[in-house]
């Protein structure tokens, strides 16, 4: 929904990349966040409010960021 991973498949991914870039000498970044309150969005809103506000950070994040690989 959001293009972004879960906390599980970020550090499962992570494991494997950070691997790689140990190996390899690559730059490498992660950003994991946590939005507060976020609980209170979903209770007081609903689901569907929730999903929206998770994907409008996902985009705001996405759009500041450099591409991969930059």
């Amino acid at each position: 929904m959001t293009g972004c991973l879960n906390r599980r498949s970020l550090f499962e991914h992570y494991e494997r990349v950070y691997s790689d870039v140990l190996s390899s000498g690559a730059v490498f970044s992660c950003l994991m966040m946590d939005i507060e309150h976020f609980k209170a969005i979903n209770d007081g809103y609903g689901h569907l409010a929730g999903d929206e506000v998770l994907k409008g950070v996902a985009n705001a994040v996405h759009d500041v960021m450099p591409e991969h690989g930059s």
